[in-house]
C-alpha cells in the first residue's frame, strides 16, 4: 500500500514540475523578442538616479575615480498589463555593478505609452 502511494505521489509531483516548467517559459517568451529593443534602450531610476540604457548597457563614471557604475539589461521579461491601461508592459532584471564587492540584481518595470517605454 506505501509504495502505490509513493508512486501516486511521485507522478503528481513530475506532473505539477512540467506544468509549472511550461507556465514559466510561456511567460518569458511572450513578446520579448518584440519589445527587448525598446526596454534596451530607456531610462530607469535605480537608488534614486536614473540610469539610461543604451543597447542594454549603461557605464556612468565615477566623480574622482576610476571606477566605473555598469548596468546591464538581464532579462528575463515577463509581459503583462502592469498598470490597467490595455498596453502590454514589461517587467524584468537589470544588474549594477557599482565597482564594489558585488552585483546588485534589480526587478524594474517598463510601461508602454504612446510614446515608447517608461521606466
Amino acid at each position: 500500500m506505501n509504495k502505490k502511494i509513493i508512486i501516486i505521489a511521485s507522478v503528481i509531483i513530475v506532473f505539477v514540475i512540467i506544468i509549472v516548467t511550461w507556465l514559466v517559459y510561456s511567460l518569458s517568451t511572450v513578446s520579448v523578442s518584440k519589445s527587448a529593443n525598446s526596454l534596451e534602450n530607456s531610462s530607469y531610476i535605480i537608488e534614486n538616479q536614473k540610469v539610461t540604457l543604451v543597447n542594454g548597457i549603461s557605464e556612468i563614471t565615477i566623480p574622482g575615480s576610476a571606477e566605473k557604475i555598469i548596468t546591464r539589461y538581464f532579462g528575463n521579461a515577463v509581459t503583462s498589463d502592469l498598470n490597467g491601461d490595455g498596453r502590454p508592459d514589461s517587467a524584468f532584471i537589470l544588474t549594477q555593478n557599482t565597482g564594489g564587492s558585488g552585483t546588485f540584481y534589480y526587478v524594474v518595470a517598463a510601461l508602454n505609452t504612446p510614446n515608447g517605454y517608461i521606466g
